[in-house]
């Protein structure tokens, strides 16, 4: 907790849209208690579940030494101290100094509205905090809308204008089952944060609720012979959908095993061949893909000389070949995406602008 990584807790300075690179303002993550358990199948691979695995807090590390779950229905809450979670106080002064808010995405590692009887005291702190501090613009995403209502009675007829307030759901039912809870929540601003991305969406429905103005995108993040794949005319879709109806988009990243078309991210709207670009010298590699069910198979389809770092994969009837995009990490480096991906904008109007971006 502290000082954040995370890109779409960076905006530029007081609303500007500046060239990417430019320093953003400082931006956090702040949980009240730190746990969860997983409801939807986007969380699979959690990453904060990996974070608790590694034992860093002493209540996992003696649970790991045990034997005994970390995460999950039958493991506790870590609470967060109240010395920590005063660090907010401290980021509110300055940003009040600096007459520019900051943000705030309290509960990175935990659902704010997760039901629990434990949790009743850290959340009412959590509510006390952020109405202390009108300075930070606090970014509460949920898997569980449903229990707005129900657990958070004093914001019933009306959210602190200091709060957004979002979803999360990386694929079509995920986003369905939980529209209607948060089209009912009353907060000014809403989000959805599509991530990860597992499927595609179509975000008609999302887009008919008028204060859900902000859309996230980003692919799995973690290990990459592990994670799902993000096909990115998944996000390109959602990006132009989203950007067609006036909201505003923040493409993240493009997770560990992102699929695109086939053809080089140097050399865009190329198409080729043979395994290598005579462009770019770029290796054009594919793999085998069933976006529903994927199957090993032994050796290689007769007559195909196409590489398949991945290992050899089955397609079902009417599917076919998908480039896999080689990327550190997560993914998440902006100048190696293909241009048509590259837009981080945030709902108070400022923008990273990028050099050749068709968004």
């Amino acid at each position: 907790m502290g000082e954040s990584a995370i890109g779409w807790l960076h905006p530029p300075p007081r609303a500007a849209r500046v060239p990417f690179g430019t320093p953003g303002r400082p931006g956090y993550t702040l949980n009240a208690w730190i746990g969860c358990s997983k409801i939807d199948q986007e969380c699979k691979f959690c990453y904060a579940e990996r974070e608790a695995g590694r034992g860093r807090l002493p209540l996992f590390r003696e649970r790991n030494a045990a034997g005994l779950p970390v995460w999950g229905n039958e493991a506790p809450r870590h609470i967060v101290s109240e010395a920590t979670i005063r660090h907010a106080i401290k980021w509110n002064r300055e940003a009040e100094a600096d007459l520019d808010p900051r943000l705030v995405f309290g509960g990175s590692q935990t659902d704010w509205l997760e039901d629990r009887p434990e949790l009743a005291a850290p959340r009412a702190r959590l509510l006390e905090l952020i109405a202390a501090t009108p300075w930070l613009r606090w970014i509460l995403l949920t898997k569980r809308p449903g229990n707005f209502a129900a657990l958070v009675p004093s914001w019933r007829s009306g959210v602190p204008d200091n709060v957004w307030i979002g979803i999360s759901a990386g694929s079509q039912p995920s986003l369905d089952a939980k529209l209607d809870d948060l089209e009912r929540i009353p907060a000014r601003v809403k989000i959805a944060s599509v991530e990860p991305m597992i499927g595609p969406v179509d975000f008609a429905r999302a887009l008919r609720i008028r204060e859900l103005v902000w859309f996230l995108f980003g692919g799995e993040s973690g290990a990459r012979a592990k994670v799902r794949p993000c096909d990115l005319g998944w996000i390109g879709r959602g990006v132009r959908q989203v950007g067609d109806a006036g909201r505003f988009r923040f493409v993240k990243q493009l997770g560990a095993r992102p699929l695109g078309v086939p053809d080089c991210i140097g050399c865009e709207g190329e198409m080729h061949e043979g395994d290598v670009c005579g462009r770019c010298g770029d290796v054009v590699e594919v793999e085998l893909v069933d976006m529903e069910t994927r199957r090993r198979v032994e050796g290689r389809v007769p007559g195909d000389r196409r590489s398949y770092p991945e290992g050899d994969w089955q397609p079902r009837p009417g599917t076919g070949y998908a480039r896999v995009l080689h990327l550190p990490g997560k993914g998440d480096d902006p100048a190696l995406w293909p241009a048509r991906l590259r837009v981080q904008e945030w709902p108070d109007g400022s923008a990273y602008e990028f050099a050749g971006a068709a968004c």
